[in-house]
């Protein structure tokens, strides 16, 4: 279906995927918006199109629900969901986000943190939500954003592993995974009442590591747009949710000798996105927002 024949050959490419949101019932009596009853199908499209890319792997970025933790549904959608990637025979890596096991802790919102039980359930669903793995001679980590900055035993835990983990492969090229971003716009921004940032004083902790081990990108989701940032020698990615439409072109959001991550839903690489996308709009119109990732020796 995509044609890379005009693209320089990569070291590896990976698809990045976001905030999805099954919805179990779209036809339910009230939703936050008219739009939100399209999210289902608008992801059946996009997953379509990612399993076309064929990818060295594929990571799902969180928030696999629209259903929240504490939903009595919540399992069932859960199963739904997984069941849709497999009819196209996705099996992502995956990364927990606050629609999976509850929002980050912040006295000023009327959101729902993650607690040990909804932590235990997505253990037993998805195994450990802080891992990692070698391929390709490259370092790729995943964090469980949403107990940074809690009282639960994990937040000291995953700590404690990171940290380990960054020294044991300070010799490789290394690509960070989580929902929440550090930050969105800089460093230093407000964290209590804004939905879409890691709080202090974990924040700061992650950021010194960041930068101390030189990691070469770290990609977020949850704020369902786009931002690229550069802090040091880190790329700091935030992904658009997938299945949403972007009626707009948008710029290429990295582009260097060693890594580029494309937004498919751009014209920026016409083999890729102009003959394709625009022939699989999505239901109610725009087009998928699909991340290719692509590596290359340095």
């Amino acid at each position: 279906m995509f044609d890379f024949s005009f693209l320089p050959p990569a070291h590896l490419q990976f698809v990045i995927l976001a905030d999805t949101h099954y919805m179990l019932n779209p036809d339910r009596p009230q939703v936050e918006f008219p739009s939100r009853r399209l999210q289902s199908a608008r992801a059946e499209r996009a997953l379509a199109l990612a399993a076309a890319l064929e990818g060295a792997f594929v990571i799902h970025l969180g928030d696999l629900l629209q259903e929240a933790p504490e939903s009595v549904d919540f399992e069932q959608a859960m199963g739904e969901a997984l069941a849709q990637m497999e009819r196209y025979g996705l099996r992502p890596k995956h990364v927990a986000g606050n629609q999976d096991i509850g929002d980050k802790p912040d006295p000023t919102m009327p959101t729902n943190p993650v607690t040990p039980q909804s932590l235990e359930r997505y253990h037993r669903l998805f195994g450990p939500s802080w891992y990692s793995w070698d391929q390709a001679g490259l370092h790729f980590i995943v964090l469980n954003s949403q107990v940074l900055n809690t009282g639960l035993p994990a937040r000291l835990e995953q700590r404690q592993w990171l940290e380990a983990d960054l020294g044991a492969h300070s010799d490789k090229r290394i690509f960070v995974f989580l929902h929440l971003s550090p930050f969105l716009k800089e460093p230093g921004e407000p964290y209590l009442g804004h939905y879409d940032n890691i709080a202090q004083p974990d924040r700061r902790w992650l950021i010194e590591l960041l930068n101390r081990y030189s990691i070469e990108l770290v990609c977020s989701g949850h704020s369902h747009f786009s931002f690229f940032n550069r802090l040091e020698q880190t790329r700091h990615l935030v992904v658009v949710s997938t299945p949403l439409p972007h009626l707009t072109l948008q710029t290429l959001t990295a582009n260097t000798p060693h890594l580029q991550v494309f937004n498919l839903a751009t014209a920026t690489v016409q083999t890729l996105a102009a003959t394709t996308l625009q022939n699989h709009p999505l239901p109610g119109g725009g087009l998928p927002t699909l991340f290719l990732a692509r590596t290359f020796q340095k």
